[in-house]
């Protein structure tokens, strides 16, 4: 999977400014593919300036049209551009320490923190009134100028965002999830894995989106599911697959690419073997019994 944070911020493709991790991006989609699987370890803004665009997290589905904007947390997803238009977006790569630091700075802004830290939906949606549209585009002013920013006014705007979210009450979903990354230490593995055991990233990969070492992660998951994480995911992508078998009528490619097997030879491999039978017969006999 591409780690998308890494992808605009260490190529030349797209105009942007950072300071340290945080990053402003100048974004247009160059993929080919109308799907492709991310991940990333850092949350980011997606401000839609042209175009449409879906995302998938295992069985959630959500879009963004222009002038709409959503918070896509720190997390591994399917992304889905339409081929109409060509898309563009303004994105905000804010990291949870960022959001942390601007909270302790500013701390009466905080919000009562929510009861079940981490909990809701990957993406939320950020409704974007006449103030926040105006911000957004008062960022993207400086694109058009021939000098960067100073480093100072950079960290300011980036403040600023936060800021925004937390004064609005039309934000209150997403000001909640800032009052939890505030109140919370370390990310809970349990709630990471189960939201995104079925994207195919590496263990290493898994452990940076779970802020630890590889070595600290494979502890810790130890202790929690009580068996390794790699046979823990086999088990929790096959579950899904055989629900998206049963549930919907997705080629089996595609199944293959929202489970989290790298190809489709393997998936049809380990499904036999689980199951008795390869995902399409396994499929066509539940529908003859449903009928």
């Amino acid at each position: 999977m591409i780690n998308f944070y890494d992808y605009v911020q260490q190529g030349n493709l797209f105009k942007k400014f950072e300071v340290d991790d945080l990053l402003f991006v100048e974004y247009k989609c160059l993929i080919p593919d109308s799907r492709v699987g991310f991940w990333t370890h850092s949350n980011y803004f997606e401000f839609v300036l042209g175009g449409k665009k879906k995302w998938l997290a295992g069985d959630k589905e959500f879009s963004a049209e222009p002038g709409e904007a959503r918070f896509v947390r720190q997390g591994a997803y399917i992304g889905e551009r339409y081929h109409d238009n060509d898309y563009c977006a303004l994105l905000i790569f804010v990291p949870d320490h960022f959001i942390k630091s601007v909270l302790s700075k500013y701390p009466g802004g905080i919000p009562i923190s929510p009861k079940a830290p981490f909990s809701g939906d990957p993406i939320i949606t950020v409704h974007v009134d006449d103030s926040l549209s105006a911000y957004f585009h008062s960022v993207l002013t400086y694109f058009k100028k021939s000098d960067s920013p100073s480093r100072e006014l950079l960290t300011v705007k980036f403040e600023e965002l936060i800021l925004h979210i937390l004064s609005s009450t039309q934000n209150q979903e997403l000001a909640d999830h800032f009052a939890a990354v505030y109140s919370c230490g370390k990310i809970p593995i349990r709630s990471v894995m189960e939201q995104f055991f079925m994207s195919n990233m590496s263990l290493s990969e898994y452990a940076k989106l779970c802020a630890r070492s590889l070595t600290t992660f494979k502890a810790e998951f130890q202790e929690v599911y009580g068996m390794p994480p790699g046979k823990w995911l086999t088990v929790r992508r096959l579950e899904f697959a055989r629900h998206l078998l049963e549930t919907t009528d997705e080629p089996i490619n595609d199944v293959t690419l929202r489970s989290g097997f790298k190809n489709t030879s393997h998936f049809v491999r380990l499904f036999k073997e689980t199951y008795g039978k390869p995902p399409l017969q396994y499929r066509q006999q539940r529908l003859m019994v449903e009928q």
